[in-house]
C-alpha cells in the first residue's frame, strides 16, 4: 500500500511538473543571419496553453497562446522536438495579432534530455526565429542545421 502511494506522489508531481518547460536561451538568428549574442526567457505554460518570451536586454514580454501539435524524433539527427501551433480560440478570445500566429518549437538531444534550440515560426514572417541554449551553441551539430 506504501509503494502504491509513493507511486502516485512520485506521478502526481512529475504530472505537474511537465507542464512548465522553462528555456533561457543565449543565441539568436533569422537566417540567412548569423547568431548574434541575444538573452531570453521562454517559459512554455502547458498547463495554461501560453508561452511567455521575455528579451533579458530590453525586458520586454511577448505571449502567445499555444497548444501542442506533435512530437517526433529526427533519426538522421538524432534530435526530438515538440512542437506546439497558435491555440486559435484563445488567441480570437484575446484579440491577439495576427503576427503571432505560427507554430512554436522545442528542440531536445533526445526525449526528455536538454533543450537545444527554441524555434518561432510566424506565417507572417520571412523566416523562422531560432534562438539556442548555451548547450545548442556548443553542439557544432546544431549549429550546422541552420546553416
Amino acid at each position: 500500500m506504501k509503494q502504491l502511494l509513493y507511486l502516485f506522489i512520485v506521478l502526481f508531481f512529475n504530472q505537474l511538473h511537465s507542464q512548465t518547460v522553462f528555456v533561457q536561451t543565449i543565441y539568436k538568428s533569422i537566417p540567412p543571419q548569423e547568431f548574434s549574442l541575444e538573452k531570453n526567457d521562454f517559459n512554455f505554460d502547458l498547463k495554461e496553453g501560453i508561452l511567455l518570451k521575455k528579451n533579458s536586454q530590453d525586458n520586454v514580454e511577448s505571449k502567445y497562446y499555444i497548444e501542442f501539435k506533435k512530437e517526433f524524433y529526427d533519426a538522421d539527427n538524432n534530435f526530438y522536438f515538440v512542437e506546439y501551433k497558435t491555440d486559435f480560440k484563445k488567441h480570437n478570445q484575446n484579440l491577439g495579432s495576427k503576427s503571432d500566429v505560427g507554430i512554436f518549437t522545442i528542440m531536445y538531444d533526445k526525449k526528455d534530455g536538454t533543450v537545444l534550440t527554441v524555434i518561432l515560426n510566424f506565417l507572417e514572417a520571412d523566416g523562422a526565429a531560432l534562438y539556442l541554449t548555451e548547450k545548442g551553441e556548443e553542439s557544432p551539430k546544431v549549429k550546422s542545421l541552420f546553416e
